[in-house]
């Protein structure tokens, strides 16, 4: 886009809150899901939404299929959805029990993964579109959040467990673990190098762990506040923030993504400041104000 500035709003937006935005693997598109019951499908570069797709619910995450040709969609209808992104035809792979939460797409497996409130998780064939596993990671628990790093499948419930799954074996966790922040886990999400993944919660804090258990490994871990502000923004925010920590707000991390080398999670809350920071330095690197 030359000639283009660094940021702009993209046409024909969401009427109602974002719940997911996910880029395409090999392509400027992008998909954005929303509590206005709408998959949307953007060309970033044109700046053309291509796509708008109804629901019978609010979507709570969407994903790509490996050639992204297809999206994936979950949420309030209790569906897995699948969405033909050249037509906008919708096909119901099946149905959680509950509240469809959470979905992510395997690329070099052609795999699909769903997690509800109904405490499953439920295995897909993106390419047969049929369902091939059904497990409960743990007992009475709403599965929360999913994330892929390699070969590993991280889920997060609504108890605080943390449960790792070789894909090639869904029927037992090769890991069971607890978060170590206190509070209700909100999203996790896999390093590039599939080392470990991050882990944040309600209590606006996030947790970098290791998949290998091994004590050298393991004393690497650490967990950090997200809190930030851009160089001049710091006084024109400060009563506000002086009155949100006098009222004991919670500036939640909703979500964030990884950028090798850097880990960059992305507060989208009344904070609205998205720091950068590397994994390995335990540093801020970087620290902008975002518009929401």
């Amino acid at each position: 886009m030359s000639g283009a500035p660094a940021e702009f709003a993209l046409d024909q937006p969401p009427s109602d809150g974002i719940s997911q935005v996910v880029w395409a693997n090999s392509s400027d598109l992008l998909l954005a899901s929303s509590w206005d019951r709408t998959l949307r499908l953007y060309d970033v570069t044109h700046n053309v939404c291509r796509l708008q797709v109804e629901h019978a619910g609010a979507v709570l995450d969407c994903c790509f299929d490996a050639n992204d040709t297809r999206a994936f969609a979950v949420g309030m209808d209790q569906h897995v959805t699948a969405v033909d992104l050249a037509t906008g035809a919708r096909n119901v792979l099946g149905s959680h029990s509950g509240v469809s939460r959470c979905v992510v797409s395997h690329v070099e497996s052609q795999s699909l993964f769903s997690g509800g409130w109904d405490g499953r998780l439920l295995g897909w064939d993106a390419r047969q579109s049929k369902q091939t596993a059904s497990t409960t990671p743990h007992e009475g628990a709403r599965v929360l959040t999913l994330a892929l790093s390699g070969n590993r499948l991280v889920v997060g419930t609504s108890k605080r467990h943390v449960l790792i799954y070789d894909l090639r074996n869904l029927s037992t966790p090769e890991q069971r673990r607890e978060s170590s922040l206190m509070n209700q886990t909100r999203c996790i999400r896999g390093f590039p190098d599939t080392t470990g993944y991050a882990l944040s919660s309600i209590e606006g804090r996030v947790a970098i762990e290791y998949f290998n258990p091994e004590p050298a490994v393991q004393k690497n871990k650490y967990a950090f506040k997200v809190r930030g502000e851009a160089e001049g923004e710091r006084e024109r925010n400060r009563d506000q923030h002086t009155v949100a920590r006098a009222r004991g707000v919670v500036f939640v991390v909703d979500d964030f993504s990884s950028l090798p080398p850097l880990f960059a999670p992305s507060v989208r809350s009344f904070d609205s400041v998205s720091p950068r920071l590397s994994v390995t330095a335990r540093a801020r690197a970087r620290s902008r104000c975002c518009t929401q």
